[in-house]
């Protein structure tokens, strides 16, 4: 009896097999859906990977026949290592995109350290993972493996593989790099980048535009309340003339490769926290955006929605698939694990149920047809 994924399974022939055909046990087809269903099921290893194919043959047998049984970890991880990540990507990003009726209005775009992959222990030589996040559909839309001291160059390429129509890229401070900017822009898309210490011009430049237009300013306010917690946040945006790009393009320095992009909009978020029996703190931030008519809301909904990646990324990543303890070190190899990981998580995410990211886990890992309804529900459209 089949359980009908047959385009899911041929969708796949877009992962070119680097193998040569001699002597071929295994099939790409066989090892992406065993791992796919495995991680989603709870595995966090390719040996574990290995051990549900062994427990679960006969039902894997009813989506792809495995004629020559369940590979070794060893066959897993070598053809993990063979595949290039953005084929993986391509395939995942092809069957989330079933999903979307239009392009994301909204995609968040942050790096997070594999920190159990560091070298000598002290030196700051994680492995990082630049992930591309659309906050409202809850998906991973692709990712670039790099180190913590290059995820600048690493943003950009994750960049250029997006369609960014209609779409704003939210950023940190890496971010704001002239190259980077024009890459979303060339995508037809918008940014919203945050500007820090580094960028000291910048914000003084900006801090000075606020003090000088205090009544073209719009204006957006939210208090919440709770748990002894008062928390107040304030956005501000002004619309940017002319004049301020030809400033930043005078003081920009003749050894950059780029001048920035035009910076149609600026923000100043302020955040009071008082909470009982402590001194209240207080934080502003700023930031620069493309997008024109810019209101204070939709500003503040953006500012909020990036944080996303944070929390239900890469939180999910650490708490539910343990990412931070992958010890996997091989650069392909591991992305491709990240990719496998960020996949499984969208799929979860899929079910609208009220169960935890991490009781969904555990109840595709005990039941079949639990399993088989969220993989297919989201792979299939």
């Amino acid at each position: 009896m089949s359980l009908n994924l047959d385009s899911m399974i041929e969708s796949i022939a877009v992962i070119h097999d680097p193998r040569k055909n001699i002597n071929l046990k295994y099939s790409i087809q066989e090892i992406v859906v065993l791992s796919v269903f495995a991680v989603v099921a709870g595995c966090d290893s390719w040996v574990e990977i290995e051990d549900f194919g062994h427990e679960k043959l006969d039902w894997l047998n009813k989506i792809i026949n495995f004629k020559n049984g369940v590979p070794s970890h060893d066959t897993i991880s070598r053809v993990f290592t063979l595949i290039a990540p953005t084929d993986l990507q391509k395939l995942f990003c092809m069957w989330g995109q079933k999903k979307f009726k239009k392009n994301p209005k909204h995609i968040a775009i942050d790096g997070k350290a594999l920190k159990a992959t560091s070298g000598e222990k002290g030196k700051f030589s994680y492995l990082a993972v630049i992930s591309a996040w659309a906050s409202e559909e809850g998906v991973c839309l692709g990712e670039v493996l790099s180190t913590l001291n290059h995820e600048k160059k690493a943003f950009r390429d994750v960049i250029e593989n997006l369609n960014l129509k209609d779409t704003t890229v939210t950023m940190d401070a890496n971010g704001l790099v002239a190259s980077t900017l024009h890459s979303i822009k060339k995508q037809k898309g918008d940014f919203l980048v945050a500007l820090k210490e580094p960028q000291l011009a910048l914000k003084k430049q900006v801090f000075k535009e606020f003090e000088e237009r205090p009544d073209e300013t719009k204006v957006y306010e939210e208090t919440s309340k709770g748990h002894g917690r008062l928390e107040y946040r304030g956005v501000e945006v002004l619309d940017l003339k002319k004049e301020f790009n030809e400033a930043t393009k005078a003081k920009r320095k003749k050894c950059y490769e780029a001048q920035m992009p035009e910076f149609n909009s600026c923000i100043r978020v302020l955040s009071k926290r008082m909470i009982k029996g402590k001194p209240p703190s207080q934080e502003v931030r700023y930031y620069l955006s493309s997008r024109k008519n810019l209101s204070a809301e939709e500003a503040f909904k953006l500012v909020r929605s990036h944080w996303s990646i944070e929390n239900n990324l890469h939180w999910s990543l650490d708490v539910t698939f343990n990412e931070d303890r992958c010890t996997v070190k091989d650069r392909r190899s591991a992305l491709n694990f990240s990719s496998l990981r960020r996949f499984s998580l969208s799929i979860l995410k899929s079910d609208k149920s009220k169960k935890s990211i991490r009781l969904r886990r555990k109840s595709a890992g005990w039941s079949e047809d639990y399993l088989l309804k969220v993989v297919k529900g989201f792979c299939q459209g």
